[in-house]
């Protein structure tokens, strides 16, 4: 679910910008200096949704008073948000270097 939000967001944020993409192909520009934007935006978004998720996520842990909250805390401190953030990481810059490839390739029609 998280992958086809991130290639609609990109695919909105594509549609508003393309016109920079068409004039930067038609100076000439590379492939990677134009998309190099959109992935490194790809990577923001996909670490701060992913840091996001991760603060709300204790947030509501801390609130359950079954759980033993330090013990279940430190596991996933030391073993699941680091993975979290590197794969939001990663689908932000999967979900943007799917959208913008279209653009990337073809012809100059708008």
């Amino acid at each position: 679910g998280g992958m086809l939000l991130m290639i609609n967001t990109f695919r909105i944020v594509l549609f508003s910008r393309r016109e920079e993409i068409f004039v930067a192909r038609l100076v000439g520009a590379e492939r990677k200096f134009i998309a190099l934007p959109f992935f490194v935006e790809g990577l923001i978004l996909g670490f701060s949704s992913a840091v996001l998720g991760i603060l709300a996520f204790v947030f509501v842990l801390r609130q359950v008073s079954v759980l033993p909250g330090g013990a279940i805390f430190l596991e996933l401190w030391n073993h699941v948000f680091e993975w979290e953030v590197l794969c939001g990481g990663l689908v932000g810059v999967l979900g943007a270097w799917i959208s913008v490839r279209k653009y990337l390739r073809g012809k100059f029609s708008q």
